[in-house]
């Protein structure tokens, strides 16, 4: 198969993933407008920066001014997560301070809402910059077969996000606090055990400050399970 070929099969593959997630939202009426939008949009841009070579453009424009791996993939992608930003914040905003402000769900203010913004920039920067680094190295250490040790790197890193979710990334954005003894605490409990969810630690978290729609949930995998 030629490029040209292999590009059209993967917008087509593209396109239908879009279009059939959309979809299922649809008939289950989970999508409301605003974002069914905001979805739009930012396929568009993609479809386009595929089918017009944007991404070729901007990866030469890039290669003028350094040839260090690295730096060429950090900047790559650091272009397409501002773009990416300038798409999704009106949204954000709209979403938050407009429409779950009409509904009387919004808790969030101006402050919280930067502070949110600033502390996701900073562990994406860090957390994503390391794991770009480990890639680069990967790639250019291994050569052959490189693929599955990302894959391999990628799913153990994946785990452990999961497992250590609730006790080191969830604290940067909010408190929690073991609950206190009573009933709640042994209902669920004993619900857990009933269903076999053993449980390291039930907590309080501090959510409503940011919007009053949720009210519990659970993460963790292995012995360390949680709920708040």
């Amino acid at each position: 198969m030629t490029a040209s070929t292999w590009l059209i099969v993967f917008l087509l593959i593209l396109c239908f993933g879009f279009f059939f997630e959309k979809f299922l939202e649809f008939i289950n009426l989970k999508n409301g407008r605003i974002s069914f939008i905001q979805s739009l949009v930012s396929f568009s841009l993609t479809f386009l920066a595929i089918f017009l070579g944007w991404f070729g453009y901007l990866d030469q424009i890039i290669l003028g001014f350094t040839q260090d791996s690295f730096l060429r993939a950090g900047v790559f992608f650091l272009c397409l997560f501002f773009v990416g930003e300038l798409v999704s914040l009106p949204f954000s905003l709209y979403n938050t301070f407009v429409i779950e402000q009409k509904f009387g769900f919004n808790k969030t203010t101006t402050k919280t809402f930067l502070l949110d913004k600033l502390k996701s920039y900073l562990l994406m920067f860090s957390v994503g910059g390391g794991l770009l680094y480990l890639t680069i190295i990967t790639i250019e250490w291994v050569q052959h077969g490189y693929w599955i040790y990302l894959w391999v790197g990628l799913t153990v890193f994946m785990l452990s996000i999961n497992m250590f979710y609730a006790d080191l990334i969830l604290p940067l954005f909010n408190k929690l606090t073991p609950i206190e003894d009573g009933g709640l605490k042994s209902k669920i409990s004993e619900f857990s055990t009933k269903v076999g969810y053993s449980l390291k630690n039930i907590y309080v978290i501090d959510g409503s400050k940011r919007s009053t729609k949720a009210n519990a949930f659970f993460s963790g995998i292995g012995p360390r399970k949680t709920i708040a």
